[in-house]
């Protein structure tokens, strides 16, 4: 019997768990404050009846008499919702209410904070790190970030050489959890661009500009060493 070949991306191919960290940024503080203005926190007061998303926006928009395209409503949660208002006086409105019914089910209403469904945890490492082989044009965090796995980001930049050796190097300062996880040596890979030729263009006329990639993303690859140069310990 002939084995078929293993599907791409198939679920018992993928990892189980991954784990993401990222520093704060402004993109992040000013999402924060417009999602803190604009919404609300839904929690039933019985978790045992189901309730779909829809149910609860048609049942808002009625208690609230607000018109339909004011509010959208995604669950965070099993017996938890995220109600966006469009403004805030309404989301105001609303949280004055404190609780709605839906039948026999009630809906307590909180203020929503980067808290919710969220634990604590901590980086206790902060370590300067220089990476020796980053071409000068992929001297940016974003390009490099990926170089370190696990609970890690990047702080900053560090622009001081501090010995010769540095010089031509991309420092930084990071924070980990285990500074025994960062690599040795990685390989960063930087796509080339897509040459786009005069001709594509005037076929392309006013149409939408599609991907005119038709093949396998080319990548340049760089060896690189990472140095850890420096390690401040928190964790005590």
């Amino acid at each position: 019997m002939e084995l078929l070949d293993p599907i791409p991306g198939a679920p018992e191919r993928r990892p189980v768990r991954v784990t993401a960290c990222t520093e704060w940024t402004g993109e992040l503080r000013a999402a924060e404050r417009d999602v803190t203005i604009h919404a609300l926190v839904a929690v039933q007061l019985d978790a045992r009846v189901w309730l779909t998303c829809e149910a609860v926006r048609r049942n808002v928009l009625l208690q609230l008499r607000i018109p339909e395209h004011e509010l959208s409503v995604v669950r965070l949660k099993p017996a938890t919702f995220l109600l966006r208002f469009l403004s805030p006086h309404l989301r105001n409105e609303a949280l004055a209410a404190r609780v709605l019914s839906m039948g026999r089910v009630g809906l307590r209403l909180m203020p929503w904070t980067k808290q919710v469904n969220a634990t604590s945890s901590s980086l206790c490492y902060r370590g300067r790190v220089c990476l020796e082989g980053v071409p000068s044009h992929g001297h940016q965090i974003e390009t490099v970030r990926q170089l370190f796995r696990g609970p890690v980001f990047v702080d900053g930049v560090d622009d001081e050489r501090e010995r010769d050796e540095e010089i031509g190097c991309f420092c930084l300062w990071l924070w980990t959890s285990d500074p025994d996880a960062i690599a040795k040596t990685g390989v960063l890979q930087i796509a080339e661009p897509v040459e786009v030729t005069e001709e594509y263009f005037i076929r392309l006329g006013n149409k939408k500009w599609p991907d005119p990639r038709d093949g396998p993303a080319k990548l340049l690859d760089y060896d690189v060493l990472i140095h850890v140069d420096r390690v401040l310990d928190y964790s005590r």
